[in-house]
């Protein structure tokens, strides 16, 4: 180990011909090679003893007496420790044969790529993809949302394990109470009609259990801890527990906020291809006091979940899953009127067909809801297919149905809403020919925003209850088209693509800083948006200048609320590995930024001024990172706005901090 770390000061001293500092890091800790699980030893049985046999002294000898000497049977060797190792197994989930890549508009980070990401959020991690816009509502622990394409409630969707999430206290999910623990794989679908997270948890792909321990500290009493542990063969199945929490005491140490939560799964499997998942997830965030009401907010998820392999190229899976959003303890008890007054829960299917070892897939599925506020059904049907050398195709089409809301019992005669919104998309890329592929997709969108149906309040005991007033179910329509190309050679990978996309209305999402926000008029916005990479070699071996950018059209219409006129992200990367894989290092510098951009509410906060939006200021952040890892140990660091940029802020009055160090150590083991 002290070998690697004067290697690894060896390696660090060429950066400082990049900016004319010298880097110098030193590591002394144990070997974790040695902390590998040795062999087992197998215990040496000891020789048996020969027993006594020389004749006592009265024994008479008798000649010519033959003695035939019985055979004597060697003892059997005790039995030794055995080592018991149960194959991998997965709750069968089919997968549809569509890449990640820009063609496709889709960006995936697998285990190794979460591991290495300098992000310490889901939002901070999907805002490094072009044009996604996070509209943070304060530090850690407050509202986040995150849009593309302008997008609004009911128009980004999460889904975990193939399940999707529903939104409780807004028209999209809050971001703060998705935690990061436990994933394997994080996918994010972006389209010009709608935006898919997809979350996958830990899949078990070793005989050995595996944990993950992540334990980072900073500036502004910052303090992150997450751990997760699988086990492939407990109890007949196999355990999945995470837990993790990040808190802070926010700008200027004034705004403490925390988010914290677990999960537990523990799947089984009766038969061979046939696997059964029971999880809990809970959840909560903790806002700023006197910013937001409910100032502490929870979710929970109790699910199951089915998939059987019934043949080679057919998965079927089904579940059933209740999500109960609650007051946390330090919420005021009279916030409750802003959370849906029962769980909402899915009940639902999929069937998928893959090809066996070829390039085409097809799936359907459906899913039924309950709770008031979101849609009663959904229904979705596609095909995707992926030829090497000649290019891929995939399509969608979905429907969503809405029925009346009931409110008997409510005490008034409210409004009802019916109605059916309805989805489709289709997509074509090629593949690279002189280094060039081409690419398009079209997407429609008609959603419906949900909303919260709040618990009945109270007159004095001689008046009948009222219900507060909530407004009912809207539709609202999206059309987009996306078409550019790729150029790929060696190294080097530079896209560029055309964007249109048209929208009736622009509803807010619907989180605690714009619930009260106005819906505001839509119309046609087109830009372009640029994604690259190109090695620097000639200077630095592994140095790498990347960056993306997405730039609309500044025409005489009123620009989009959350999609502002140009968004942009840079950064100087440098990796290197070597040592058979032992020793990586990571070291970027660089910077995200957008326009000043429009909000659905004048103030920040809810209450609009009239029908005027707000404009969060221009904003841009300047970050730096270290990481290395040795074996199995990823120690970090990580610098935000190291300029001091004071008024960076997605919502007026809510400033991010000003600047802030987090450093730890991120470590997974085999046991």
């Amino acid at each position: 180990m002290i070998r690697y770390a004067g290697l690894l000061l060896a390696w660090l001293l060429p950066l400082a011909s990049l900016g004319g500092a010298a880097l110098a890091v030193a590591v002394v800790a144990p070997s974790v090679a040695a902390a590998q699980v040795p062999p087992p030893v197998l215990p040496i049985p000891l020789p048996t003893p020969t027993p006594d046999t020389i004749p006592a002294p009265d024994t008479i000898t008798v000649a010519d007496t033959i003695t035939v000497a019985e055979p004597r049977v060697a003892p059997e060797d005790p039995p030794t420790d055995t080592v018991r190792q149960v194959l991998p197994r997965n709750v069968p989930q089919g997968r549809i044969p569509l890449p990640a890549g820009v063609e496709q508009g889709v960006w995936e980070w697998d285990r190794e790529a979460l591991l290495a990401a300098s992000a310490l959020t889901l939002h901070d991690l999907l805002s490094f993809v072009p044009g996604m816009t996070m509209v943070r509502g304060g530090d850690i622990g407050a509202p986040v949302g995150i849009s593309a394409f302008g997008a609004g409630g009911g128009q980004v969707r999460v889904f975990l394990d193939g399940v999707e999430d529903a939104p409780l206290e807004s028209g999209v999910v809050d971001l703060a109470l998705v935690g990061m623990t436990g994933l394997e794989r994080v996918r994010l679908e972006r389209g010009p009609g709608e935006v898919r997270i997809h979350l996958t948890t830990h899949q078990v792909d070793d005989p050995r259990p595996f944990t993950l321990l992540d334990v980072g500290t900073g500036d502004l009493r910052t303090n992150v801890f997450r751990a997760g542990f699988v086990h492939p063969d407990a109890f007949g199945g196999t355990l999945l527990v995470a837990l993790d929490r990040v808190d802070s005491d926010g700008p200027l140490r004034a705004e403490p906020g925390a988010a914290f939560g677990s999960r537990f799964r523990y799947s089984l499997f009766p038969v061979e291809g046939l696997g059964v998942a029971f999880e809990y997830r809970s959840r909560t965030a903790r806002r700023p006091v006197d910013t937001y009401e409910p100032g502490e907010v929870g979710r929970s998820e109790l699910s199951a979940r089915m998939g059987w392999e019934v043949s080679e190229s057919l998965t079927a899976n089904l579940h059933v899953l209740r999500s109960r959003a609650s007051l946390g303890d330090r919420a005021d008890p009279a916030a409750a009127t802003l959370l849906p007054d029962e769980a909402r829960g899915s009940v639902g299917g999929r069937v998928v067909w893959r090809q066996p070892e070829g390039p085409l897939g097809a799936w359907v599925g459906a899913s039924r809801h309950s709770g008031e506020g979101w849609p009663l059904h959904r229904v979705e049907a596609g095909f995707a297919g992926n030829v090497e050398g000649i290019g891929g195709v995939s399509a969608r089409l979905d429907r969503e149905g809405w029925s009346e809301v009931a409110l008997s019992g409510r005490g008034s005669e409210l409004p009802a809403a019916s109605g059916a919104g309805m989805g489709w998309s289709v997509r074509g890329w090629s593949a690279p020919r002189a280094g060039v592929s081409v690419f398009a997709e079209a997407e429609h969108a008609r959603r419906g925003l949900p909303f919260v149906v709040p618990a009945p309040t109270f007159s004095p005991p001689a008046a009948e209850p009222v219900a507060a007033p909530f407004d009912p179910v809207r539709f609202f329509e999206r059309d987009g088209l996306r078409a550019g190309a790729r150029f790929q050679r060696g190294a080097v990978d530079l896209s560029a693509a055309w964007v249109r996309v048209q929208a009736d209305f622009l509803p807010p999402l619907g989180l605690p800083f714009d619930r009260e926000g106005v819906t505001l008029p839509g119309g046609i916005r087109s830009g372009v948006e640029v994604q690259g990479r190109v090695p620097l070699s000639p200077l630095l071996s592994g140095l790498a200048l990347s960056g993306t950018g997405q730039f609309w059209n500044a025409s005489g219409e009123e620009a989009w609320r959350y999609l502002p006129e140009r968004s942009w992200t840079g950064q100087l990367d440098w990796y290197r590995e070597g040592y058979d894989g032992n020793l990586e290092v990571w070291a970027d510098v660089g910077l995200r930024g957008r326009d000043p951009m429009n909000l659905p509410v004048s103030d920040g906060l809810g209450g609009v001024d009239g029908v005027l939006p707000g404009q969060a200021p221009y904003m841009q952040s300047w970050f730096a990172r270290l990481q290395f890892r040795v074996v199995t140990v990823r120690v970090f660091i990580h610098w935000e706005n190291f300029t001091l940029r004071q008024d960076n802020a997605d919502l007026p009055g809510r400033v991010q901090p000003q600047t802030r160090v987090m450093y730890g150590v991120r470590w997974t083991m085999w046991n």
